[in-house]
């Protein structure tokens, strides 16, 4: 049953880059070298940074896609006679505007906000060469402008950007908005650099703020604030795939606490943060500690100290965003019930093949303004996109 009045919002939806996006997209002196997919009909289709094969990623590709949008996860795939292309094992509606929007339609979507998908892996595996990262990451924004030009206000593309120079990365957010982007990622840093919200870097907040941009905090994409070199994951020796995954959120806790211990509500208070695939279940009980302990390290004339509690900007201001996970139990955040956001993840492993009556059936047992706000309207007030209702 559609909601009444409402809008929906997919939060964290993703794009499956065409194989030779950055070979097309790419500034010419980078042509040759440029991220791509090489095909391996005996194993699946391999992901090629600067001429080696990445072996984080098992295989792209294998099967054709499901019409039904289920999706299948290609490591999984071994043993297989023949593996499909990476290209016919992606859904159309992750690499064609038209189907995208045709799939939103089905599944009752109104706004997409579209994240990369290659392009959260390839930047933690490639070596640190600045000019050749930039050149891939104004590749990708060059794609997925034109992929969102098709439809500004239902399609809305988070451009990549990196902050290795700060005279530069403001030079790219300039340019960004003049292209029609209001949307970045959380900037890629040097190795062992500083934390990006440190007071060195605020000309380039200060200029995410006076363009109004808003800044996306992407699980596997965020710094994660320890001093480790740079491609080190986090782990001991012994813990796999279950420790990783269970813990990629504590990458979004470091950067909350990274983001209040620089006093950003309060240097840079129009700035909008959303923090997606992460989940949100952790924040009510993170506010307990981070209250405590501004209550405690307040008592000092040493410490620099948020004007208010941690609380007063999660609770009170439109600066914080989280999205939800389905599996999470919503009754337990009523407290942030007007930051909370529902993602697709589309069409990433796992996701639902009927997100919206997924979402409405885990937000059942919440009341039907909550279920609005956290299905679209909350959303609405991040993107500052007017709620129209469905489209």
């Amino acid at each position: 049953m559609p909601l009444k009045n409402g809008i929906v919002v997919d939060a964290d939806g993703h794009i499956m880059e065409p194989a030779n996006l950055w070979q097309e997209y790419i500034q010419p002196e980078f042509k040759e070298r440029a991220i791509r997919v090489v095909r391996d009909e005996a194993d699946g289709d391999k992901l090629m940074i600067d001429g080696e094969i990445l072996s984080r990623v098992r295989r792209l590709g294998g099967v054709p896609y499901a019409a039904s949008g289920e999706s299948v996860n290609w490591d999984v795939l071994d043993g297989l006679s023949h593996y499909e292309s990476y290209r016919d094992s992606c859904h159309p509606a992750s690499y064609d505007p038209q189907a995208r929007l045709a799939w939103m339609d089905q599944q009752q979507i109104d706004v997409s906000v579209l994240f990369p998908s290659l392009g959260l892996i390839w930047p933690r595996a490639v070596k640190f060469e600045p000019d050749y990262i930039n050149a891939h990451l104004r590749a990708y924004n060059r794609w997925i402008r034109e992929f969102t030009e098709v439809n500004r206000q239902r399609l809305i593309g988070v451009a990549q950007i990196s902050l290795f120079d700060q005279r530069e990365a403001v030079r790219d957010l300039v340019e960004l908005r003049e292209q029609g982007f209001g949307h970045i990622m959380l900037p890629l840093m040097p190795p062992d650099s500083a934390s990006c919200f440190g007071s060195e870097f605020d000309d380039f907040w200060r200029t995410v703020q006076e363009l109004g941009f808003v800044v996306h905090l992407h699980k596997v994409a965020i710094p994660h604030q320890l001093n480790i070199p740079h491609g080190v994951t986090m782990g001991g020796k012994g813990n796999g795939r279950f420790f990783n995954h269970v813990n990629e959120i504590l990458a979004a806790q470091m950067c909350l606490a990274s983001l209040m211990d620089n006093l950003m509500p309060d240097r840079f208070p129009r700035i909008r943060f959303a923090f997606l695939e992460c989940n949100a279940g952790w924040v009510p009980a993170w506010l307990d500690r981070a209250d405590e302990s501004y209550e405690v390290l307040s008592e000092s004339k040493n410490v620099k100290i948020l004007e208010a509690p941690p609380r007063h900007y999660v609770e009170n201001t439109d600066c914080f965003f989280f999205g939800l996970s389905l599996a999470e139990d919503v009754s337990r955040m009523t407290s942030i019930a007007d930051r909370l956001l529902i993602a697709t993840d589309f069409p990433h492993p796992g996701s639902s093949i009927t997100p919206y009556e997924s979402w409405r059936n885990r937000l059942s047992t919440l009341g039907e303004s909550d279920q609005s706000k956290i299905m679209g309207l909350n959303a609405c007030r991040m993107l500052s996109h007017p709620p129209t209702g469905a489209a």
